[in-house]
């Protein structure tokens, strides 16, 4: 009986000493071991309680708790390190992440995982997300999808972008929407299921178009390298440029020989130069998130060095390769040296010595003498195009992205560009003319509609198999949307030209009064839009037929003549109608999808050349700022993401590109004359500006709500 009482004794013991709670400890009073305890409960404390796990003891929870603190200590020294002296960037990230609510444990995983991976794992995730909107712009989606999956990756704070080495897998594909989207799916499922990445396919490529020695023309490249990157060159910018002639350069550049007239180290280096404009990131090394438009620089340099060695030596390689790196200098936003450097290549093209034409030159001789004479020679006594330039079908493959063989009349289309520059360069004079008389502005009306007779009667007589129905080789739809482009310009200046003439009330004429004056501005604008609408489809069916990967300089010039275009009639409604600013009246939509498919290209491009980011910014701010409408969602959205996630404000130092003229803003000034109003000023104007020019007017709410966002500033 003694032993069951001493029992029951020592389990009433154990039932009636609970474990303190904080509090009570602290003050040493006694505690009930309730929660809460009376003792907090009566003064308002907070009461708590060391836990303890299954078969733990009061000392050993203790002791678990005190390095649980201790760890959390450290890890917010840690914090506080990166945040005081770490890198701002990820100083910055990590605040971001603690606004939207992380605790502190996520912070701590974020911040320990990105400490061993070159020194930040923000800048590493912020280059996945450059590397997939990069590949995302230069997808085949349109505009809308591209921005609504741009809005998707940027929004959703756990989504995780596939690994740099993940994208080498797609460098050699046309991507649709669809394969992105299931990239980033299988990423998000293996990373929530533990699982390692699976193989993914092989490269469908078998490997470059041309195999050709690195040395002697460049140095420290592998000719994988070098056959990569001319292939590239010659498969897409040579086709639509025709800077060299394939087989007599491939020829001289496989026989190693330093004396050759149609290869030399200086065109080479200027060939890669350009190329990388337009190669992957992927093959430029992961170690640099700038990517290949920054990896030219090598190549850039060398041939800039080579140059100055050589001096103005006229010969082919020599005016071959000033050309190239003409136009490689102008998509990195640098005008005035590309035309610079063009000069030179014409001064050069004017004093080579040509040969009188002999009996035993060879057929490449006689193309590359037809193609380099330009004003060296008598074209009295040149031979025929058509005599040179034999019929002989020819197979484009679009390396690295397509391997299927496409048809090409690759001399014929050079005919039909030959005699269309001849009407471009009449086009160029008219385009730049200004005058404040009036009798010269109507001429210059006059003027602008014959050449557009001249350009519809060459367009007509194209033959309809040279027309993109389907997938084409890109210098086809070159060739027609420049034309649409030529023609949009010339009726759109000359309806500048007709506003500036109908200012000149004194000077008004029989011919431009009243209605008749009313019908000619409608038939000017509306002519405009048509061609603006034509070069969309052309635009619209290259993207999807090859991507936008690799883009035509001219596809380009097209896009922002057609945007400024696109623009002015949102601004500029019909004669009697309200003004198409803020919400008042909807613009056609067809000038809404025209102006997406002119900004898709103008995107897709902007990745690599700092020209597009340029035009980006002039054309957003024009329409923003300056004509005071309403832009879509679709173009206010992606422009913001695209700031804030691959532009660099870094970008307008770079640029000066004073030749781009802004379309839009002879309209808000009242000046024609276009000369005033270049992108290069312009955009200096805003970087000097303390946010916003005195007097502007701010722009009207947008329901993107994200028009008082300044791509220019922020």
């Amino acid at each position: 009986m003694e032993d069951e009482a001493s029992r029951l004794l020592q389990t009433l013991k154990r039932q009636t000493v609970p474990m303190a709670c904080y509090s009570c400890r602290r003050r040493k009073v006694k505690c009930d071991g309730r929660l809460p305890c009376s003792y907090c409960a009566r003064r308002s404390l907070e009461c708590s309680y060391e836990s303890t796990l299954p078969n733990e003891t009061l000392q050993q929870a203790k002791k678990r708790r005190y390095h649980e603190i201790e760890r959390r200590i450290e890890g917010l020294e840690q914090l506080h390190d990166i945040l005081a002296r770490g890198n701002e960037a990820r100083a910055v990230e990590v605040l971001r992440r603690m606004r939207r609510g992380d605790n502190i444990e996520l912070l701590l995983d974020y911040a320990r995982a990105g400490a061993g991976v070159d020194g930040s794992s923000l800048e590493q995730s912020q280059h996945s997300r450059r590397l997939f909107l990069k590949s995302l712009v230069e997808s085949t989606a349109s505009l809308e999808e591209t921005t609504n999956a741009a809005r998707t990756v940027v929004t959703i704070d756990r989504l995780y972008l596939p690994s740099v080495e993940a994208y080498q897998t797609l460098q050699h594909s046309v991507l649709q929407l669809d394969h992105l989207d299931g990239f980033l799916s299988e990423t998000n499922s293996q990373r929530a299921t533990g699982a390692s990445a699976q193989q993914r396919a092989e490269d469908k490529s078998s490997g470059p178009l041309y195999w050709v020695p690195a040395q002697p023309w460049l140095v420290a490249v592998s000719d994988e390298e070098t056959s990569h990157l001319l292939s590239m060159f010659l498969a897409y910018t040579n086709v639509c440029w025709r800077f060299v002639e394939v087989q007599p350069f491939l020829q001289a550049l496989r026989s190693k020989d330093l004396g050759s007239q149609y290869c030399s180290p200086f065109l080479v280096n200027a060939m890669m130069a350009l190329a990388y404009l337009y190669a992957d990131i992927a093959n430029s090394g992961d170690d640099d998130p700038e990517g290949a438009p920054h990896q030219n620089i090598r190549f850039h340099e060398e041939a800039l060095r080579l140059w100055t060695l050589a001096g103005p030596e006229p010969s082919i390689t020599n005016i071959q390769g000033l050309s190239i790196l003409a136009v490689e200098h102008i998509l990195q936003g640098k005008d005035q040296q590309g035309l610079d450097l063009l000069s030179a290549a014409c001064e050069l093209n004017n004093t080579l010595h040509l040969p009188v034409r002999l009996a035993e030159w060879s057929r490449e001789d006689l193309v590359m003498g037809l193609m380099i004479a330009g004003d060296a020679v008598d074209w009295n006594r040149a031979p025929e195009m058509a005599d040179v330039l034999l019929e002989d079908l020819q197979y484009w493959i679009g390396y690295p992205f397509l391997d299927e063989p496409i048809p090409l009349q690759a001399n014929f289309l050079f005919q039909q560009r030959c005699l269309f520059t001849r009407l471009l360069q009449q086009a160029t004079t008219i385009l730049t003319a200004h005058s404040l008389e009036a009798d010269a502005l109507s001429e210059l009306v006059s003027a602008s509609q014959a050449l557009s007779a001249q350009l519809q009667e060459w367009y007509d007589a194209i033959p309809q198999e040279v027309f993109p129905i389907t997938r084409a080789p890109p210098n086809i739809y070159d060739l027609h949307a420049q034309y649409h482009c030529v023609q949009a310009a010339l009726y759109e200046r000359s309806h500048m030209h007709l506003c500036a003439l109908m200012q000149e009330t004194e000077h008004d004429t029989e011919e431009l009064a009243g209605s008749e004056r009313a019908r000619l501005r409608i038939h000017l604008r509306a002519t405009a839009l048509q061609h603006c609408y034509e070069g969309a489809t052309v635009l619209r069916a290259f993207r999807k037929a090859h991507g936008l990967k690799c883009v035509s300089f001219v596809l380009l010039n097209h896009s922002v003549v057609g945007a400024f275009v696109c623009l002015n009639d949102m601004h500029t409604p019909p004669e009697g109608s309200t003004p198409r600013t803020g919400k008042g009246l909807e613009s056609d939509q067809r000038t809404i999808s025209a102006l997406e498919e002119f900004f898709r290209i103008i995107l897709a491009t902007s990745g690599r050349w700092i020209l597009s980011r340029g035009l980006a910014k002039m054309i957003y701010y024009t329409a923003s700022k300056e004509l005071r409408i309403e832009l879509p969602a679709s173009i206010s959205d992606i422009t913001e993401i695209m700031n804030n996630s691959s532009w660099h404000s870094s970008d307008l130092l770079q640029l000066s590109a004073t030749f781009r003229p802004n379309w839009s803003m002879p309209y808000v000034r009242k000046d024609d004359d276009l000369g005033n109003y270049r992108m290069g000023d312009m955009l200096n104007d805003l970087m000097e500006s303390s946010g916003h020019r005195d007097g502007a007017v701010e722009p009207r709410p947008s329901s993107s709500r994200v028009m008082a966002y300044d791509p220019v500033h922020d």
